[in-house]
């Protein structure tokens, strides 16, 4: 795989940046490309478009980036500086690894949730077991009449 055939992937765009030359971005796969002005070059996978969106209208790329961005999200080096030659030792895995991410992201926002609606049920028991007992309200699963 060569940088060539890498880039035609994403929508590269040159940024105002000290240290920050282009980004790309490919919203299917959720992947964001940035080159630095020192040559290198990351593939950073699972990236909401939200985050693309805030990142290219920040007024500082480079905060915004190392806030936002930079540990937050998997990784991969594909150049060290712009003689070297883009041929991630990851390549094969790579698609693999984005898929899982967004799984294991899907799982993430389902947990939470799943664990809101279950303290939201545990605040409905306890107003239940609060109410009076009169006829018609709910018990143990069914409508009882007193």
């Amino acid at each position: 795989m060569n940088e060539e055939n890498v880039m035609k992937t994403f929508d590269r765009k040159t940024v105002e940046s000290s240290v920050i030359a282009s980004v790309g971005y490919d919203r299917e796969r959720r992947d964001m490309m940035v080159e630095f002005k020192t040559g290198e070059l990351y593939l950073y996978q699972g990236v909401p478009p939200i985050v693309y969106e805030k990142f290219l209208e920040a007024e500082s790329k480079g905060s915004f980036f190392n806030s936002n961005i930079k540990s937050m999200f998997m990784s991969s080096k594909m150049r060290i500086s712009a003689k070297d030659d883009v041929t991630p030792t990851d390549a094969p895995t790579m698609k693999r690894d984005t898929e899982l991410e967004n799984i294991l992201i899907e799982f993430e926002t389902l947990k939470k949730k799943y664990d809101l609606l279950e303290s939201r049920l545990d605040v409905v028991e306890q107003e239940l077991k609060k109410a009076p007992r009169k006829q018609g309200f709910y018990k143990t699963g069914k409508i009882v009449k007193s």
